[in-house]
Order: C-alpha cells, then sequence, then structure tokens
C-alpha cells in the first residue's frame, strides 16, 4: 500500500476547505510515461483529494492525446480545472501543486464549484474582456516562494474573465529542486529561460514575452496583456 501524501491534520484542514464546494469540479490530469518522473505523485495527490470529498472527480488522460491537443498541454504532469457546466476557464498547473502551491489549487477548485467568477475591480474586468486575441500569461514557482501564491491566482482570475486568455502555474515538481524549474523553463523563448534563471521568483511572462514581477498589482498585468494582445506577440 502506498504512503498517503497529505496527513490527517491537513486532510482535516482540506475539508474545512472543502465544505465551501458548491457544484461539481472535474480535473482533467494529463500524464506521460516518459520523463516524468513525478506524475505518479501529481495523480495520488488529485486521488486522494477525490477521496475527501465526492465533488471532485477526475479524468486521467495520456499526454499525446487529443484531449492534450484540445486543451493545449504540452507538458507532464498538467491539471486542468473544468466548472460544473465542464467549462474550460483556461486555468492549468503544470507540475505537483505543492507547498504553498497546494493551498493555490484549494483555492481554484472552491472558485470553480461556483462557477469561476473571477474576483477582480471593475476597471480590470473591461480592460479583459476587450482582450480579443489569444494570451498567455506563465507565472513561474517554487513550492517555498511565499508571494507566488498571489501572483498564480491573479493569473487564474484574469484567464477565468476572458475565453482568450490562458494561465498557466509552471512550477517545481520537487520541492527545493531549483533544476526542475529549470526543466519547465526549457519549453519557453530561449531568451526567456535564461532570463528567469537569473531572476528571483515568482515571474510573470505575458504572451511569452516580457518578464512581469508577481507582486506588480493586478491592473499592471491587466495592462500588460492588453498592450501584447494588440501587437500581436
Amino acid at each position: 500500500m502506498e504512503n498517503k501524501l497529505l496527513p490527517d491534520n491537513v486532510i482535516k484542514q482540506v475539508k474545512e476547505v472543502f465544505s465551501a464546494l458548491e457544484g461539481p469540479v472535474k480535473a482533467l490530469f494529463f500524464r506521460s510515461e516518459k520523463k516524468c518522473d513525478y506524475c505518479n505523485t501529481a495523480e495520488q495527490l488529485l486521488n486522494e483529494l477525490s477521496g475527501i470529498n465526492g465533488k471532485l472527480t477526475y479524468e486521467v488522460f495520456d499526454l499525446d492525446s487529443e484531449m492534450a491537443r484540445k486543451y493545449e498541454i504540452e507538458l507532464a504532469p498538467g491539471i486542468v480545472l473544468l466548472t460544473p457546466d465542464g467549462d474550460d476557464k483556461g486555468v492549468r498547473f503544470l507540475g505537483v501543486p505543492a507547498g504553498h502551491e497546494f493551498g493555490t489549487l484549494l483555492q481554484d477548485i472552491v472558485t470553480f464549484s461556483k462557477g469561476a467568477k473571477p474576483e477582480l475591480s471593475k476597471e480590470s474586468l473591461e480592460k479583459i474582456e476587450a482582450i480579443d486575441k489569444p494570451v498567455e500569461i506563465k507565472v513561474f514557482v517554487t513550492t517555498t516562494c511565499p508571494y507566488c501564491p498571489r501572483a498564480v491566482l491573479t493569473a487564474h482570475h484574469i484567464a477565468m474573465a476572458n475565453k482568450n486568455i490562458k494561465a498557466y502555474d509552471r512550477g517545481q515538481r520537487v520541492p527545493g529542486d531549483v533544476h526542475e524549474v529549470r526543466c519547465f523553463i526549457r519549453s519557453a523563448d530561449s531568451y526567456q529561460r535564461q532570463s528567469y534563471l537569473r531572476r528571483s521568483l515568482p515571474r510573470r511572462s505575458v504572451c511569452r514575452t516580457g518578464i512581469e514581477s508577481a507582486l506588480r498589482r493586478e491592473r499592471d498585468v491587466v495592462l500588460r496583456a492588453g498592450k501584447r494582445q494588440k501587437s500581436g506577440n
């Protein structure tokens, strides 16, 4: 019998958080049998969470599948959350959502159970709704970074507000292993990768170009996303 990832005290806390769940949430889990040492860990985490509250369910798909191509998942492990109506709001987790990012996953699950309504200012929502071209927001995180959840949640809520936006939480697969962050960064453009490796985390990339500090205000990120979609980058 495999060891549990979540100790009893954490399970108790998760139960309290999940008591706020309203509708069912489905997680689409993407794994690969090739060079994915932590796919089993990520899948076990979803299995344990779904066992805590039946409103959370998950399905498993291979990275080389039509579903992966449909949801544009190119790295494993990957998680896509769907609302009770089965809507994809562009929220993506790549890697194991551990450490501080575990709380982010729980918050997103609760938000999705309520229809994934973005919690943003009226001004931000107006600007986000005006974006009519594809935009990607990628946040590179580590499990020990206390500022990363704020950056990730901001990106996720921006994605919830516009179907043209996807927000990726690209994190570590093993706590404390910077090389795992480097593995994810290799999927980005070369110049961008070097920038991430030189700078502290968290960092946010908008539309694959430009570096954004995670501590920038919501308004600044929204404006940057709008500018990038207008320039076509």
